[in-house]
C-alpha cells in the first residue's frame, strides 16, 4: 500500500488537536533531556517518544510514563550514530562548499533529507521491537520503500516548508516563537507516527 499524505496530514492534524498541551510536554520532556545530554541521550529519549505516539495513534490511548525506561545500550548508539551524522552533514559537508548560498542550501537539503529518508522509522521500529539500531535502520528504509519513496519526500518538503514558517518570524517574541518551534516539532514527530501507524497496520 502506498502511504496516503492526505490522510496522513489529516490524522495528525486532529490528533494534535484532541491533545496539544501532553504533547508539547513530552516533547518538552525529551528535547531537554537531549540537550542537557549533549544528544548522548537522543536514542533512548526519541525510542521512547515514538512509544507514545504510536499508542496514541494506534489506539488513543495516552500514556505519557511510556516516555521512559528505553535506556538500553542499543538505544543510545543509535541515537548518537544519529546525532553524529546529522552532525557531520552542518559541520564537515556544507561548510566546505563556499561556492553560493543558494548552492549550499540545497547540498544542505539533499543530504539532510537523506538522512531523515534512512532515519525514518528507525526510532518507531525500536520502540515496538528490541533488535539492533541497524537493523531498525534497514527495516526503516524498506517501509519508505514500500510506502512510496516520492510520498516520503512529500512529507520532508513538507515538513521543510513548515520548518521555515515557523523560523520566519523575525520580530515575534522570542517565547512565541519558541511556542511555534514547539508545535512544529510535535506535528513532525506526529507525522511520521501517523505514517509508521498506516504502513505498519495495513491489512496483509
Amino acid at each position: 500500500m502506498r502511504l496516503n499524505v492526505v490522510k496522513v496530514i489529516r490524522r495528525s492534524v486532529a490528533l494534535f488537536a484532541h491533545h496539544p498541551l501532553g504533547l508539547l510536554w513530552v516533547l518538552i520532556q525529551t528535547f531537554v533531556v537531549m540537550l542537557f545530554s549533549l544528544g548522548t541521550w537522543a536514542g533512548p529519549m526519541l525510542v521512547g517518544l515514538y512509544a507514545v505516539l504510536i499508542r496514541y495513534v494506534r489506539d488513543g490511548a495516552w500514556q505519557p510514563e511510556r516516555l521512559w525506561g528505553r535506556y538500553t545500550f542499543n538505544n543510545l548508539l543509535g541515537g548518537v550514530v544519529f546525532v553524529l551524522v546529522n552532525l557531520a552533514i552542518y559541520l564537515v559537508g556544507v561548510p566546505s562548499l563556499n561556492f553560493h548560498p543558494l548552492l549550499n542550501f540545497a547540498v544542505l537539503f539533499v543530504f539532510s533529507s537523506a538522512v531523515t529518508l534512512l532515519w525514518f522509522y528507525t526510532f518507531q521500529l525500536l520502540s515496538e521491537q528490541d533488535q539492533p539500531w541497524q537493523t531498525a535502520v534497514r527495516q526503516g528504509w524498506r517501509l519508505v520503500l514500500q510506502g512510496g519513496l516520492g510520498q516520503h519526500v512529500g512529507l520532508i518538503l513538507i515538513l521543510a516548508l513548515l520548518s521555515a514558517l515557523a523560523s520566519s518570524g523575525q520580530n515575534t517574541p522570542l517565547l512565541l516563537q519558541l511556542l511555534v518551534l514547539l508545535i512544529f516539532l510535535v506535528f513532525s514527530v506526529l507525522l511520521q507516527t501517523s505514517a509508521y501507524v498506516m504502513l505498519r497496520d495495513q491489512p496483509k
